[in-house]
């Protein structure tokens, strides 16, 4: 649960569910040692980050992302 956000100038105390993010703003939460758990793959992942945020699954490894490249040229032995 979201207990404050400070914004440049600004600092919301209880902000509510509909609250939208800014890139900069800080977040004080509250909660149970198992939530803040569950936020360490969003806060310090890339990949997950931006899934969550635009709903692109992008590949995360190197031999992911070279399959993902190869996947996306068209084929040039005139196979189907």
């Amino acid at each position: 649960m979201p207990l404050a956000i400070a914004r440049k100038n600004d600092f919301v105390v209880m902000p509510a569910d509909t609250q939208l993010m800014q890139p900069g703003d800080e977040v004080l939460f509250a909660g149970t040692l198992t939530a803040r758990r569950a936020q360490v793959p969003l806060l310090c992942n890339e990949n997950v980050r931006d899934y969550v945020l635009d709903g692109i699954d992008r590949p995360a490894g190197w031999v992911w992302q070279w399959w993902a490249r190869r996947r996306q040229k068209p084929r040039t032995d005139g196979a189907a």
